[in-house]
């Protein structure tokens, strides 16, 4: 028999919902993702089916179903990054741009220099 499950997802300590969370029922296709407040709907197989909670810099949770009340919380994830060492160009005229992206923990940066748009040498460790 389907289980109905209706909640909220706010990051641990805050009380504003949490957009995008990828909602699953683990082991079937079925999911969902919550709206802009951080509400969402999922149909369960069954009231022990097991719910997982994912969204990139959080820790996934796992939560039986019949134990997910109005609202589930979750831990944002802390990484340790390495050093990046940056040799050449001039403070003055130099921008250093670093996207990180923690769910692959790919990191990469570039350096553009503003007047000439000339790229620097960056220097990762």
């Amino acid at each position: 028999m389907a289980y109905q499950i209706n909640a909220t997802v706010y990051p641990e300590g805050d009380y504003e919902g949490l957009p995008d969370v990828i909602v699953t029922e683990v082991g079937t296709p079925k999911s969902a993702k919550t709206n802009s407040q951080g509400k969402f709907s999922l149909s369960a197989t069954s009231a022990d089916a097991m719910i997982r909670f994912q969204m990139l810099g959080f820790k996934e949770k796992v939560v039986k179903a019949s134990l997910i009340g109005s609202f589930v919380n979750i831990e944002p994830e802390a990484y340790d990054l390495d050093e990046v060492t940056i040799i050449g160009g001039k403070k003055d005229n130099t921008l250093l741009y670093v996207l990180l992206a923690c769910g692959t923990f790919l990191l990469t940066a570039s350096i553009v220099a503003k007047n000439r748009n000339k790229p620097q040498k960056v220097q990762l460790k």
